[in-house]
């Protein structure tokens, strides 16, 4: 695989600059509002009161911006249970990189309302329970967890459901994010009939190899950093035709991309330079072929099938 191209290292670097302004943020609040407090709900054993670093908002709930030290599950036994309230402050928000090395199972509290963009990213719990009253689930919220088999929603929750353990919007046509514990867990998967849109981070991971994804004809849009995936090849991805892909789509991986028909519409950015893409086209004779560079791929998309591209 060739090096990351200079769009991908700038989104590195934007993340590492996200994770450090979180942290300056952290740093600030406590300063301002409060320190580190205490549960005020005893909802269980499993909760534990000293490790949270929170802020008061404006709207006097809690934001918990860190949940800090390598819990094992000696500590809380299978389950960390998330507390509603931190010294009388309803906790409201889950922020970015907050969750580590903890336990099999997380549950959040009834009354939280939001959870962050990379909020899980690279946690190592297996199965994560969503409350009723989320109503809002960031991009790349479970970014890089490998081990994450379920994610389970409440069924009163008005936005969001989970089926298998993949997270839907509540109507069951947007893929927010399928976990690699699913995707992984077998040689091929399929996403349900009926879903028209892939959130970005709905597939991440590494060291993922020779798996197939198979997408459904009724899938209209792939959204950017759909796939972020390192060190890893995967075997196929099937696609749909009259297909929508965004920017940056098909990042810092290998893959073999499978067209069930065109027209397909791309924009410039969709894959990534120097990365091999394989593609095989229906109904046609000729033998798959090899594109070393994206410039190569997207002239020969236009030039021999009219592929659409929506940036030129």
């Amino acid at each position: 695989m060739g090096p990351p191209s200079l769009a991908g290292l700038e989104r590195t670097v934007m993340k590492l600059i996200l994770k450090n302004l979180i942290i300056l943020m952290i740093v600030s609040a406590l300063l301002v509002s409060c320190s580190s407090g205490t549960p005020t709900n005893d909802v269980s054993s499993n909760c534990i009161s000293d490790i949270y670093s929170w802020y008061v908002d404006s709207d006097n709930t809690a934001i918990i911006t860190q949940v800090e030290g390598d819990i094992s599950s000696e500590d809380v036994g299978n389950v960390l249970l998330v507390p509603a309230e931190l010294d009388g402050h309803r906790v409201k928000s889950i922020g970015g990189f907050c969750m580590g090395n903890y336990p099999p199972k997380i549950v959040l509290p009834e009354g939280l309302e939001t959870i962050a963009a990379y909020a899980f990213d690279e946690c190592e719990s297996q199965e994560v329970y969503i409350p009723s009253t989320v109503s809002q689930i960031m991009d790349h919220a479970f970014s890089y967890c490998p081990e994450l088999k379920s994610i389970i929603v409440s069924d009163e929750n008005e936005y969001y459901q989970s089926l298998d353990g993949v997270l839907y919007s509540k109507d069951g046509l947007d893929l927010i994010c399928c976990p690699e514990g699913v995707f992984s867990s077998s040689d091929c998967y399929s996403v349900k009939e009926g879903v028209e849109t892939i959130h970005p981070g709905s597939f991440s991971g590494g060291q993922c190899w020779n798996i197939s994804i198979m997408f459904p004809d009724s899938v209209k849009t792939i959204m950017n950093d759909a796939f972020y995936f390192y060190d890893s090849y995967i075997e196929s991805i099937s696609l749909p035709n009259n297909i929508y892909i965004e920017d940056e789509v098909f990042f810092y991986m290998n893959a073999k991309i499978m067209i069930r028909g065109f027209p397909v519409h791309l924009e410039k950015n969709t894959f990534q330079e120097g990365a091999i893409i394989y593609f095989n086209y229906p109904n046609s004779s000729d033998e798959p072929y090899i594109y070393c560079s994206r410039a190569d791929l997207i002239d020969h998309l236009r030039q021999t099938y009219g592929v659409q591209l929506e940036s030129s």
